[in-house]
């Protein structure tokens, strides 16, 4: 982290169809949050590479300046153009050599962020990318609403931050409202990543075709999803409700299968182990049937472990809440743990 002892830090993390926002500070060496707030829209904020509602976001922006001082505005935003390259030096050895590489590839004007990192003495390069339309969008929105040092980071780099200290590579499968996210990464720097429109909203949505009674309540969905996999659940229930999760997770297990042989061969056998982030975690019978289908146990990660001192305070969210918010933590981490990462423009 940088100088940020005692100043307030301000958090922005927009979603599709969501806004969090979190105030921090640093404490010796952990956060304390300050005040945190969400925001659940109908309408989308963001569809595609535009901004749909930026009233929105500047109205709680202006809000939080007014009430703290704040020292930096740090930014995520979801960016369905999100892609990520990977280089070793012996393709792409200084900042020239790979944006020229990108500018190769793109058809649209573009930042891009490098993560360096070496395995087995190769040096590597990572570059998430995101569209330059709508990070300069929200950038005028932000700024014109009174935040002062924006720094924007790329929200699938953040979510990986929380298992930056796993000296494996690591195949993440993160759940959002709208997206899955299948990400393999090392020291919490992802060099692939896949996106499929098939977020938590998708499944309760299936799952709700499967009741008799029309309109069933968001509780009844939950529930069933919940207790999906228990003894709860009678056989004719759970075959029917295996048969819509089967379906919706074949994406998911290919892209997982096809990274980890590509992680195998990349980094000469080491071993991958695979992570489960986000709402999905409640869904112990999903979860088990995603671990069955790929043949390897999966891991969960306490998103709070490092950032908050859990001995002496409670985190201000539930654990159920905390798995929304994997986005937002993992900027958490990224403030206490890592490097900055300064973008570049590819236009």
């Amino acid at each position: 982290m940088r100088d940020f002892f005692g100043k307030r830090i301000l958090i922005v993390d927009v979603a599709v169809h969501s806004l969090r926002i979190f105030v921090v500070r640093q404490v010796g060496k952990y956060i304390e949050i300050d005040f945190h707030v969400e925001r659940k829209y109908k309408e989308a904020l963001v569809r595609g590479e535009v901004l749909v509602t930026p009233g929105r976001i500047a109205d709680e922006i202006r809000a939080c300046v007014a009430r703290f001082s704040i020292m930096y505005t740090y930014v995520s935003v979801a960016d369905i153009t999100h892609d990520t390259y990977t280089y070793s030096h012996h393709e792409a050895s200084n900042r020239v050599e790979i944006r020229d590489k990108l500018r190769a590839v793109l058809n649209v004007p573009s930042y891009a962020w490098s993560m360096h990192y070496i395995v087995q003495g190769i040096t590597y390069t990572t570059c998430t990318i995101q569209s330059k339309e709508l990070t300069d969008s929200l950038y005028t929105v932000i700024k014109q609403a009174g935040a002062n040092n924006i720094i924007f980071y790329p929200r699938s780099q953040l979510i990986t931050e929380i298992a930056r200290a796993s000296v494996h590579p690591m195949i993440h499968i993160v759940y959002e409202h709208d997206v899955v996210r299948v990400s393999s990464a090392i020291h919490g720097v992802i060099f692939m990543e896949q996106v499929f429109p098939l977020g938590t909203q998708v499944l309760r949505e299936r799952v709700a075709d499967l009741f008799t009674r029309a309109n069933p309540t968001h509780e009844d969905i939950e529930t069933l999803l919940r207790t999906y996999g228990t003894s709860e659940v009678t056989r004719t229930e759970a075959r029917t409700v295996h048969a819509v999760i089967h379906k919706i997770i074949q994406p998911i297990i290919h892209a997982v299968r096809e990274q980890r042989n590509a992680s195998v061969m990349m980094w000469r056998n080491e071993p991958v182990k695979i992570c489960v982030h986000g709402t999905m975690i409640e869904y112990k019978g999903v979860i088990e049937d995603i671990s069955v289908a790929l043949g390897e146990k999966i891991q969960t990660v306490d998103p709070w472990i490092g950032i908050i001192n859990t001995q002496e305070f409670v985190p201000i969210l539930s654990k159920t809440d905390s798995l929304e918010y994997v986005a937002t933590l993992g900027f958490l981490h990224h403030l206490v743990h890592g490097a900055y990462m300064e973008p570049f423009d590819l236009s």
